[in-house]
Parts: structure tokens; C-alpha cells; sequence
């Protein structure tokens, strides 16, 4: 043993000291120790997905500023000048009601084309029971992962197109501000002495001294030239001389080793954790395949996930090899047909147009049949003595993972009447005959009127039905549109609106039993599956 190792030995169990009494982070841990999993399924969920239309908000009308708007300093002025330029009080009043600035029209939006399209809501709600299982009811338990896949029949002819927008609810969880302070103080001094062998001490003293002294007188008479006594000389010498010598000499020969280790060590350590714990959390995702959808929810510290999620997606529609569902036509819409008394208008003042629209067919379209699944796990807290914590946070929690139980696929379908449209031509019959004579339009190609189901073609059918049965030269007489009723097979027609229109207008009481008819889909290929 020897003195580098005794203040090793000092030095390590200071280090240990000073470790075991350090501050130590605690609140800021979203969790510490063992993380288990359990691959005992448990039934603890209910997931259901429900389709729900889309709710398009209104817009709200401008509000329009009259005079009351103005600033204070200025409304006086205002009402000078406007009864100046009014005689009665209901005048005055009339003009004050007027708008100061003209609502500005907006120019009409195009009218949508694509209906092979569908756009809806898919409303994904989850159901937890924890209360079935005695280790779920920890307030800490919560679903960790769930994922929900949506799928459509792999032959039908709708499949996912896009995902517009996201949503569920956005919860706060608000656990207040936690704070917590460790304070450590300490002084540390550590001294060590150790002893080996024996000493001895000698002490010698030397001293010695020499002093000499010597001293002379001398005295003379002194004479002039007549030997006559003049005066007396005296003269002194002293002489000393001395020295001292003192030596003192002390030898000690110790055979002792002292091993002395100090350390004084004064630290203040403070930690200061403070956590406004507030959790605003949206954890979703997704992913798309042309016949599924999954959605993808996770949980946070202190939360579970959300109970219902809101997926707006396009279904896109195709038409499949053995039917035809899909069609393209040229439609004609009407406008201005009534005046603000509900009277038909004259056909010159109508305003129409033509676009070419894609749609599913009504008369082959089936419904869309879906079905949904999931898998996720759950976080369960240990309520056994020793493995519950009890703060509020979960650094504490002695956690155990659970796989769901799979459930049974829902099946849910989407009602074609919902996305499936109609066209329609307007057709009569001539003197009660049996021959159909369609309505046709030169504007100027000319072509089979073919109205819409989305353009109202009821007030249409009610505008022509109205101008027909009181047949009038000016209500009927127009230069920039052409309506006609034409026979295919007599190769005979009516005309209805045009500049020649006083020619025909008694045949137009030959017309009668003026309705629509839809117009039926081609007939799709017949397709050998032998």
C-alpha cells in the first residue's frame, strides 16, 4: 500500500458521493423502464365507417353600407344634401335606405361537366370498451395504434381517386403547469494519515567569541625659537576588535509516510422542471390504393386517439368490360325562363347554353359495396402493487402492449341514386297519333335538345308547355335560337321558336302529350367470357 493508492481510493469514493447526490430530471421524461407486449388479443373496440354526403357552407351575402356607415362628422352633411334634393318625408326616408355603392354582379361560374366523379364523407368513429377487461381501467390506458382500411368490391366499377382533406376533432389536453425543484447542497472535506516505520531527531549547538582591545596616549610641549614653552600637545588612539560565532544544527531522520487527501467541495445544484402541459394533436395519415383506404391514427403522451375522423375523398367511376355506365353528352341549359310574376318569358329574352357533361347512367349504375377493417394495439398500465405510478404524467407507468382483436368486416354501400344522373329529351305527339316527334335546336348547329338532370329541365318543359298553349307571335318569335319539333321516321316537323314562327302557329295546336324521356345508354358490348 502506498500513497498513490490511498488518494486514489479518497478520490473515487468522493466521485461516488457526488453522483449519488446529483439532481436528476424527472417530469420532462415521457417514460422510463421496461416496455413489455403481450400477444393475448383483446376485444376492446368497435370501429364502424359511415358515408356522409358533403355539405357545401353558403356564402354570405355582401352587406351593403348606406349612410349610417359614414363617419359621425360626416352623416349630417349627408342628410343636408339629401333632403335638399327630396319634398316629402317618405322621400327622404326612401333615399337614405339607398345603397352607397352598387353590389357588385359576379360573373356566373361554369356549371361542373364531370360527374363520372363523386366526392363524399367518410365519417371513421371507434368505440372503446376498456371497461371489459379489469387491466384497462388504469386512466392511463389508451388505444397506442389503430389502423382502418376501407376496400372496395375489386369488380366494381368505382374506385378511390383522391383524398381532399382530413379532419377530426382537435382536443386539448390541459394538465396545468407541473413544477418541480431538487435542491442539492453539500461540503465534502476527506483527510487520510497513515503511519510506516519510526523517526529519530538529533539537535548539535556550536558557539565561540574573541574580542581584542588596545589603547595608546601620547602628550608633547612645544618651544619657539627663544625655547620658550608655546603650548601642549595631546594625542589618543584606541583600538577594539571582537567576534561572536553561534551554530545550531538539527538532524531528523523520520521513517513516518503521511497520505493526507483533501477535498472541499461546496456545489449547489437546482433543477427547475416546469411543463405546461398542453397537448393540441391531430396524429393521422393515410395511405390510397385504387381499391382501398387505410387510415392511420396514433396516440400521444397523456391522450388517447380521436374517437371520429372525418375523410373527404373522390370516388372515380369507370366503365366496366360487360356494362356501360358511363356516358358522355351535349346538354343545353335554359335561363330566364320566368319573370319575377312567374310569367313565361318571350324567347327572345332567353339566355341558354351547351356543355358537354360525363355522368353515371341511372338506368345500369348499381350501387357501390364496401367493407372495412382493423388492427391496432393498446397501452395498458399495470394496476398491480409496484407497477402502477401515480403522477400524472406517465414516466412513471409500467406499460404492456395488446394486439386488437381483428373484427368482423363491416359491409356498407353507397346508394347509386346518390351520384347517378339522367338525361333528358322533350318529346310530343301530333294530332293524338302514336308517331314521338323530338325537339330539336339550331343555334346554330342543330341537334336533338338533350337537358340535364342537375339544369332543372322540369321548368323547361313548363316554360314551352305555357308559351305553346297560348301561342303568341311575339312571345315565340326569336333570331338568335331555332326550337322545332321533328319526326324521324315522317321526316315532318313543327316549328315552335324562330323569325318564320307566324307561319306555323296554328299547327302548334296539333301538339299534345309535350313531356320527357330519358335518354337510354348504348347497349354495351357483349363481351365472351368463355
Amino acid at each position: 500500500m502506498n500513497r498513490k493508492f490511498v488518494l486514489n481510493l479518497l478520490a473515487g469514493m468522493a466521485g461516488l458521493f457526488i453522483c449519488s447526490c446529483a439532481a436528476k430530471p424527472i417530469l420532462t421524461n415521457f417514460h422510463e423502464g421496461v416496455y413489455g407486449y403481450d400477444s393475448t388479443k383483446m376485444d376492446v373496440l368497435e370501429v364502424t365507417v359511415t358515408p356522409r354526403p358533403v355539405i357545401v357552407p353558403k356564402e354570405d351575402k355582401p352587406v351593403l353600407r348606406t349612410f349610417v356607415d359614414f363617419p359621425d362628422s360626416l352623416k349630417h352633411l349627408y342628410l343636408k344634401t339629401m333632403a335638399a334634393r327630396t319634398k316629402t318625408p317618405e322621400e327622404l326616408v326612401k333615399a337614405l335606405q339607398i345603397p352607397l355603392v352598387k353590389e357588385e354582379k359576379k360573373e356566373a361560374a361554369a356549371r361542373p361537366t364531370k360527374f363520372d366523379e363523386f366526392k363524399l364523407v367518410f365519417e371513421f368513429s371507434n368505440t372503446k370498451k376498456y371497461y371489459n377487461s379489469k387491466l384497462m381501467m388504469h386512466p392511463g390506458t389508451r388505444m397506442e395504434l389503430l389502423n382502418t382500411t376501407l376496400s372496395i368490391a375489386p369488380d366494381s366499377y368505382a374506385s378511390f381517386y383522391s383524398i381532399d382533406k382530413l379532419q377530426n376533432e382537435i382536443e386539448q389536453a390541459d394538465f396545468g403547469a407541473l413544477s418541480r425543484m431538487q435542491n442539492v447542497k453539500y461540503d465534502l472535506k476527506l483527510t487520510g494519515e497513515g503511519s510506516l516505520g519510526s523517526g529519530t531527531t538529533q539537535k548539535t549547538v556550536n558557539g565561540s567569541s574573541n574580542s581584542n582591545s588596545r589603547k595608546n596616549d601620547y602628550t608633547g610641549t612645544a618651544y619657539n625659537g627663544s625655547d620658550k614653552e608655546t603650548g601642549k600637545n595631546n594625542a589618543v588612539n584606541s583600538f577594539e576588535n571582537g567576534s561572536t560565532s553561534n551554530r545550531e544544527t538539527n538532524t531528523t531522520a523520520d521513517a513516518k509516510a503521511t497520505a493526507k487527501a483533501e477535498a472541499a467541495y461546496a456545489n449547489e445544484q437546482v433543477i427547475n422542471e416546469a411543463r405546461a402541459v398542453k397537448l393540441e394533436r391531430m396524429r393521422l395519415g393515410f395511405a390510397m390504393k385504387e381499391k382501398s383506404l387505410s387510415i392511420t391514427q396514433g396516440a400521444l403522451p397523456g391522450g388517447d386517439i380521436s374517437l371520429n375522423v372525418f375523410v373527404t375523398a373522390v370516388l372515380q367511376f369507370k366503365n366496366p368490360k360487360d356494362a356501360h355506365l358511363v356516358d358522355t353528352q351535349d346538354v343545353y341549359y335554359f335561363e330566364n325562363l320566368f319573370d319575377a310574376d312567374n310569367q313565361a318569358t318571350p324567347a327572345k329574352d332567353l339566355s341558354f347554353s351547351k356543355r358537354r357533361v360525363t355522368y353515371v347512367n341511372c338506368k345500369n349504375a348499381t350501387d357501390i359495396n364496401l367493407s372495412s377493417s382493423y388492427e391496432g394495439s393498446v397501452r395498458m398500465v399495470g394496476n398491480e402493487k409496484g407497477k402502477s405510478g401515480n403522477n400524472m404524467l406517465e414516466y412513471d407507468d409500467h406499460v404492456t402492449y395488446r394486439k386488437l382483436i381483428k373484427g368482423v368486416p363491416q359491409e356498407l354501400k353507397i346508394d347509386a341514386q346518390r351520384f347517378c344522373k339522367n338525361t333528358y329529351r322533350v318529346v310530343a305527339n301530333i294530332d293524338e297519333g302514336k308517331e314521338d316527334y323530338v325537339l330539336r335546336i339550331s343555334a346554330p348547329l342543330d341537334m336533338k335538345v338533350t337537358l340535364f338532370t342537375d339544369d332543372e329541365p322540369e321548368l323547361f318543359l313548363q316554360w314551352l308547355r305555357n308559351v305553346i298553349s297560348q301561342p303568341k307571335v311575339a312571345a315565340l318569335t326569336s333570331k338568335k335560337i331555332r326550337l322545332y319539333f321533328y319526326s324521324a321516321s315522317s321526316k315532318k316537323s313543327i316549328l315552335v321558336v324562330g323569325s318564320e314562327v307566324a307561319k306555323s302557329l296554328k299547327d302548334l295546336d296539333r301538339l299534345s302529350n309535350i313531356r320527357l324521356e330519358e335518354v337510354l345508354p348504348p347497349v354495351a358490348p357483349v363481351v365472351d367470357k368463355s
